[in-house]
């Protein structure tokens, strides 16, 4: 039987790891973490166990996974979005409406990243190397660069700034979990809540 060559492999080795995530993000949309196993997502793969391990050494690993792939989306929505948008203030604005239209979409991730991220953190609480978020915490910073340079976003650390954004955003979509009155299903909201976050981070128009 002929090798598989290094191209064919890379090639097996996306498609596996394509059918896993849409596979994994079904189950735990319908079940849940607490039910999710490495049996059952081989069976929803169609694939042997086996093979399920020859990819990830266990549930925790197709987290951090689908963790990872969804980042690199996000920042590859980003990159498209900078070129195709010259105004840093609608572009942020954009991101910003697309962060919590997205966190709502995945919510059913929340619950599953967190354990898993917590459980990787120091016993004094401190999180592990997050390279998982890097790359979207880079095109944010290059983002605000971007609106410094252009005189639409205050100067300041750049870096700083995008992470600020990102925490933020994060814990509007976990406060809305918790308050009635902060739907952000709602249009209406989403832009508030836009219109709050950016107001700290864009200079006034003249």
């Amino acid at each position: 039987m002929p090798k598989l060559s290094a191209e064919n492999k890379e090639l097996i080795t996306a498609a596996v790891r394509d059918k896993a995530f849409a596979c994994a993000c079904a189950m735990l949309r319908e079940a849940g973490w607490r039910r999710f196993t490495m049996k059952d997502l081989a069976v929803r793969m169609g694939v042997a166990k086996g093979t399920v391990y020859n990819y990830f050494r266990d549930k925790d690993a197709v987290i951090l996974f689908i963790r990872e792939t969804l980042a690199r989306q996000i920042a590859a929505r980003i990159r498209r979005d900078m070129v195709r948008e010259s105004d840093t203030r609608r572009l942020l604005r954009r991101i910003v409406l697309k962060s919590i239209e997205g966190m709502k979409e995945f919510r059913f991730l929340h619950f599953a990243i967190g354990d898993v991220v917590m459980r990787r953190a120091s016993p004094e609480g401190t999180a592990a190397d997050d390279a998982a978020m890097d790359c979207v915490h880079d095109v944010l910073a290059a983002v605000m660069e971007r609106g410094m340079k252009d005189g639409s976003v205050r100067p300041g650390d750049p870096v700083l700034m995008a992470a600020a954004l990102h925490s933020s955003l994060m814990g509007v979509e976990m406060g809305s979990r918790f308050h009635c009155g902060l739907d952000t299903n709602s249009q209406k909201i989403r832009g508030l809540i836009a219109d709050l976050l950016l107001r700290g981070i864009c200079t006034e128009e003249k």
